[in-house]
């Protein structure tokens, strides 16, 4: 068993750029925990017991050894995903995500954004948020649900 206590770095960094690379998957909603166990892809038993307040996102780096790197990954999980698109007004682009932002925050759901498309974990059914979103009456996105691999980090 490897017991990991800490986040060394990033895949993206330099220094990794020739390592091998295992993968252990950490969903969203896991992210935020101090202690786990799993197994990597390659087999390798991983206690993960970290300090308070560290967030394992993906492409954290947990471990380092003879050219071998520990990476999280983020697994495919069901999402409702509000796609927005590029050529709308800005008025009504901003109008639907602030009604989205705003019906999000009320419910306190957790929303991975990144360009023009929202993921929201589906945390009761795909149903009551699909109805939940589309009774908003976006019209610059088309919402779907589907899987994807969410991020949901902290940002700073």
């Amino acid at each position: 068993m490897l017991r990991v206590e800490g986040i060394v770095g990033h895949r993206d960094e330099a220094r990794f750029c020739d390592a091998a690379v295992e993968c252990v998957e950490v969903a969203w909603d896991e992210a935020t925990k101090r202690r786990l166990r799993r197994v990597t892809d390659s087999g390798t038993d991983l206690a993960i017991d970290l300090p308070p307040g560290s967030f394992l996102a993906d492409g954290a780096v947990l471990h380092v050894e003879k050219g071998r790197i520990v990476v999280v990954v983020r697994p495919r999980q069901p999402a409702v995903v509000v796609q927005f698109r590029t050529g709308e007004r800005a008025e009504d682009l901003a109008g639907d995500a602030f009604r989205l932002g705003h019906t999000l925050g009320n419910q306190h759901l957790p929303a991975d954004v990144s360009n023009l498309r929202v993921a929201i974990p589906i945390t009761t059914s795909a149903a009551i948020l699909r109805d939940s979103i589309e009774r908003l009456g976006l019209v610059t996105a088309h919402v779907e649900v589907t899987d994807v691999p969410l991020w949901c980090e902290r940002r700073p």
